[in-house]
């Protein structure tokens, strides 16, 4: 196998349209990217363009912000300019590195991303069952919760 399979492989389905999910919706921000792959996101010309999930976007941005920039600025590169298309030669010398070098930044960037995206979605369900389990806790106490939130 070969490296951009390598890099491929470091990927599933899913992860692959959040991360053009993200690049589309970065694309014409001011992170200093000029290109996105418009070809591999759908919408051609007889198919409606595939919607932004901006709460999706959003949260895959934030977990990149946590990643160490050599990690960070391989993964948003290899996205914003062509993901499984992308030369990585040329994306390599964008990151003053040689291309398995960059390559092997994109795979395990991929690795950490996956692991801070989990982490993340684990801590909202967890923050989400506390929540819930106090509103249940307070409704069976008897508490009236709307005069509460109120009276604030």
């Amino acid at each position: 196998m070969g490296i951009k399979e390598d890099v491929r492989a470091s990927y599933t389905v899913s992860f692959e349209r959040r991360m053009r999910n993200w690049a589309r919706s970065v694309a014409g921000s001011s992170l200093g990217f000029a290109q996105v792959n418009w070809d591999s996101c759908g919408g051609g010309s007889d198919e409606s363009p595939l919607p932004i999930l901006s709460g999706e976007a959003e949260d895959t941005g934030k977990a990149l912000e946590k990643l160490a920039i050599r990690y960070r600025r391989a993964v948003e590169l290899y996205w914003m300019w062509g993901d499984s298309d992308a030369e990585l030669t040329v994306l390599g010398r964008k990151c003053a590195v040689d291309y398995r070098t960059f390559a092997g930044r994109v795979i395990d960037g991929h690795r950490l991303l996956q692991a801070e995206l989990t982490r993340a979605a684990e801590a909202w369900r967890t923050h989400r069952e506390r929540s819930e389990s106090m509103v249940s806790a307070a409704r069976h106490s008897g508490v009236d919760l709307t005069t509460g939130i109120l009276q604030v």
